[in-house]
């Protein structure tokens, strides 16, 4: 599902203006990266990761349909919070394979790749752990409101041969702080440093011939305002559009 993007396409009917002759056709195109970052208060509560079992809360899932990276730095109390810190040592930097279903139906809604640093002291003793996530397919069509998301490593990963006990989040996924990542039994995640990459990309494509307009939207939504004279019709939605027009035309390059 694709994010809502605003355009107007505005054609004009109007003797004076010069007209459009034959085929004319523009792919009109946008696509950026949305960021967003917050802080999540500790609770001084601990929680644990039991055998590479995460989970990912979300609050209004809806609005996460193009997420891209999940990245979450977080404390590490001491060597002891990695039951197997050798394990844990070998596969930092190495991404694992995941699948995510959610929490209540068990539907597989994508894959992706899990990730981790962890960083020492002079001492070599662990102090921080960050976790990202790639989402490489996911799709949330149906899903609404507050949902978890479970992130399910291979079967073989090595991930599924330690635990990792941390500091729990001291609130719940909010409309601030949308997602937290954590152990798949525990009610919050990870206290700390997140940030959110969601992926927008926006395109509809404008058609006009001597006497036809299209307008293929992609499932992307536009605004198409037609003038002639002082009529003025508007029509917006996602769908395609093939509009009969009667020249002479002229159209203005749309703007967001």
């Amino acid at each position: 599902m694709k994010k809502v993007m605003i355009i107007a396409l505005i054609l004009v009917g109007a003797l004076l203006i010069p007209s459009v002759s034959a085929n004319y056709e523009q792919t009109l195109t946008d696509q950026k990266i949305i960021s967003v970052d917050y802080n999540e208060p500790e609770t001084g509560a601990s929680a644990k990761v039991i055998k590479g079992n995460f989970n990912l809360a979300f609050y209004q899932i809806e609005n996460y349909a193009d997420i891209d990276v999940l990245y979450v730095r977080t404390k590490v109390y001491s060597a002891g919070s990695f039951s197997n810190l050798t394990l844990a040592k070998q596969y930092d930097s190495r991404p694992q394979n995941v699948q995510f279903t959610e929490s209540v139906s068990g539907k597989n809604i994508g894959y992706g790749t899990l990730t981790y640093n962890i960083f020492y002291d002079s001492n070599n003793i662990p102090t921080t752990i960050q976790y990202w996530i790639d989402f490489h397919e996911w799709d949330v069509t149906g899903l609404s409101g507050n949902k978890n998301v479970r992130v399910n490593l291979e079967a073989d990963s090595p991930l599924r041969q330690y635990n990792f006990l941390y500091h729990r989040a001291g609130t719940y996924p909010s409309a601030d702080r949308p997602v937290t990542l954590g152990g798949a039994t525990e009610a919050t995640g990870f206290w700390g440093y997140y940030i959110i990459n969601t992926n927008y990309a926006w395109s509809n494509i404008i058609r006009i011939t001597d006497d036809e307009l299209s307008l293929i939207r992609n499932n992307d939504y536009s605004i198409l305002t037609i003038e002639s004279d002082e009529n003025i019709f508007t029509e917006q939605s996602y769908d395609d559009r093939y509009i009969r027009i009667f020249p002479p035309i002229s159209w203005n390059k749309p703007y967001f």
